[in-house]
């Protein structure tokens, strides 16, 4: 076993993560298949504790499954924040090969998989290595009709999310791979993360190709956490990241959703699974078929990645175990991750100028109220 330890840790007391590291290592040590694990914890500002068990060590890259989906999301989100496409924009604007009832579609829907496409990961048009990502899309709109209008049913899938992959391609003028590339890994400095988990392809399988290691989608997540900022840069506005946490699904009935994820809401990308008394979200998770399991605590500001790759439900009661203890031991040490910078609404920022300006030059109570330079009539 390898374990890390940082310093600068935002929390009040002392975090013991001994009872995690034996559950990850019990884990590797129970299912021969799993030949080792990693595990990450930490919070924008710091890396709380991090350690590998079995073969596994820092420069370990697994396939991510359905952990894409996440990273896909931030992709299209950047693409919208750019204005080159909107979120609410049907998809035959930029499509015109989906007619009818299909046509309806827009990005939002295909990233919440409330499109009325049909839902399920099997369908053999996304594995399809022979074609681009442009013919799987041009056949998905020939051949798979909607099984419901949009907006009318939440269906966890794919094939929706193909088709808002490609939707963005043309908007942004650039292959899914370079698209990425450009947006989120390069300025991220994720070094280690594309979209080869399955294979070379020119057909990237945007809800489940990726692959990566702890730290890239650490630093990924660290980004989510500090608002869309990394290393004094912006690589998703405010209103992205709001949208990436805020629940899409709006208790739409679910006719394909995954046994180990109830009823619970869903953003762009990721699940919203924990609630408090006040129905405001605490924990989202984007976990992935082969156990890759990256979540955040959202009323602490602290995330969690669990890196292993075999099959999730065998190893479903581990996983959720492992997240449990981590939760607990945050609760227990009181590891709290900062705020992430307030970005002042729009018109506020330039108010604000304005006032102390006025202020400066005597014309505004300290109070912020304009007063009149004339005297009293």
């Amino acid at each position: 076993m390898l374990v890390e330890s940082f310093g600068g840790l935002a929390h009040a007391g002392e975090c013991d993560f001994s009872l995690i590291d034996s559950a990850v290592a019990a884990m590797v040590s129970n299912f021969s298949q799993v030949p080792g694990a990693g595990i990450r914890i930490g919070t924008s500002e710091s890396v709380l504790h991090e350690a590998y068990f079995g073969t596994y060590d820092a420069s370990t890259v697994v396939k991510t499954a359905s952990a894409a989906k996440l990273l896909s999301a931030a992709a299209i989100l950047s693409v919208v924040d750019d204005g080159l496409v909107g979120l609410d924009q049907p998809v035959d604007s930029i499509l015109p090969e989906f007619v009818g009832l299909g046509s309806a579609m827009t990005l939002r829907q295909m990233f919440s998989h409330t499109s009325g496409l049909p839902g399920g990961v099997t369908w053999p048009i996304l594995a399809d290595d022979t074609i681009t990502l442009a013919q799987a899309v041009s056949t998905i709109a020939s051949t798979i009709p909607l099984e419901a209008p949009p907006l009318t049913q939440f269906s966890y899938g794919g094939l929706s999310m193909h088709v808002g992959g490609r939707m963005v391609e043309v908007a942004d003028g650039r292959l899914w791979d370079d698209l990425f590339a450009a947006r989120i890994a390069n300025p991220l400095g994720m070094t280690a993360t594309d979209y080869e988990g399955l294979g070379v392809t020119e057909n990237p399988r945007i809800a489940g190709g990726t692959r990566t290691h702890l730290e890239d989608y650490g630093v990924f997540l660290e980004m989510l956490l500090r608002g869309g900022m990394h290393g004094g840069s912006r690589v998703l506005s405010p209103t992205a990241i709001s949208e990436i946490f805020a629940d899409q699904r709006g208790g739409l009935p679910g006719v394909v959703v995954p046994d180990d994820v109830g009823a619970g809401g869903y953003g762009l990308g990721l699940w919203r699974e924990s609630f408090d008394e006040f129905e405001q979200v605490i924990r989202v998770s984007d976990a992935g078929a082969f156990g890759f399991t990256p979540w955040i605590e959202m009323d602490r500001r602290v995330y969690g990645i669990i890196m292993v790759e075999w099959f999730r439900q065998p190893l479903l009661s581990t996983l959720e175990g492992i997240q449990a203890w981590v939760r607990q031991e945050i609760n227990s040490c009181d590891a709290l991750g900062p705020l992430p910078p307030r970005v002042p609404a729009t018109g506020e920022f330039s108010r604000a100028v304005m006032i102390a300006t006025l202020l400066l030059i005597g014309l505004v109570a300290p109070g912020g109220a304009a007063r009149s330079s004339l005297p009293a009539a």
